[in-house]
């Protein structure tokens, strides 16, 4: 219903990034309002509350378009009574999303914000802001580029971190330090950025084991299988983000990275002249 509706109203099928925006809030919203319980599949990840893919095989996310991905019903034709108490509330919240939400990039941002007020974790909107700060001083907007006002949102965000993942303390500790370091040696914006990013990603395989619901449990038994690979990624790569960027630091923290990522180089160095 949602992707007929939206391709009759816009001309075209609907992103990735707000059909998972109006599942999502769809699902949320329906419990609340009526109480019936959709049991959509999803889980808190990069870029907000998304729905897990596996669960809905009828839905395939198409990527040809490397800049914007987009939704395709691949099912069956569904049987719809449209006498229903549910089917009704679908078809007056499917309108009220369009029209409020649409497309544009205002409409977009506005439904990942209303998504966001829902987070499970302050940290999550505090990331949020740093993210999108950085980004938007990718274009040269002064204020956002601020270092001053940078470090102000890595504090905020920092001071926020959630203690259910005192797992990571660590790993976050690392990452503060070489960000800080980074603006301290001026590095650019756009490298702020990827290294913001880098820790939030990395984070984010915590975030969607914990923050999950309707997810059967080999989906999350995959995901948890995983971890050990990111856990080893990421520490190779705030190492080299410690190289690349702030190499000179007198932080204790950068300083172990940077002895860590050398003694790492020396044993693969080590396995390669053995594998000759």
């Amino acid at each position: 219903m949602y992707l007929d509706s939206y391709e009759s109203v816009f001309g075209q099928r609907t992103s990735g990034v707000l059909f998972n925006k109006f599942i999502t809030l769809l699902h949320r919203d329906v419990k609340r309002r009526i109480g019936a319980d959709i049991q959509l599949s999803h889980c808190w990840y990069r870029w907000g509350d998304i729905v897990v893919s596996q669960s809905i095989p009828y839905i395939q996310f198409d990527h040809s378009d490397l800049d914007r991905t987009t939704v395709v019903y691949r099912g069956k034709e569904p049987k719809i009574n449209n006498n229903d108490e549910v089917v009704q509330f679908f078809k007056e919240y499917i309108d009220d999303f369009l029209k409020e939400y649409g497309e544009n990039r205002e409409g977009v941002e506005s439904a990942i914000d209303e998504v966001y007020s829902d987070a499970p974790y302050q940290f999550q909107n505090d990331y949020r802001a740093l993210r999108e700060s950085l980004r938007i001083g990718k274009t040269n907007n002064p204020y956002s580029n601020s270092d001053e006002y940078i470090l102000s949102l890595l504090n905020t965000a920092m001071s926020s971190f959630p203690e259910d993942f005192s797992k990571l303390e660590d790993a976050r500790m690392d990452f503060e330090a070489v960000f800080k370091s980074s603006i301290e040696n001026m590095v650019s914006t756009n490298e702020l950025f990827d290294l913001a990013e880098e820790f939030w990603f990395y984070f984010c395989y915590y975030l969607r084991i914990k923050c999950n619901e309707n997810v059967d449990k080999e989906t999350i038994g995959m995901w948890e299988d995983m971890i050990p690979l990111e856990d080893s990624k990421y520490r190779s790569s705030i190492q080299n983000y410690a190289y690349e960027l702030c190499p000179d630091s007198g932080d204790s923290r950068v300083i172990a990275l940077l002895e860590q990522r050398e003694k790492r180089l020396e044993e693969i160095e080590k396995m390669l002249e053995q594998m000759e």
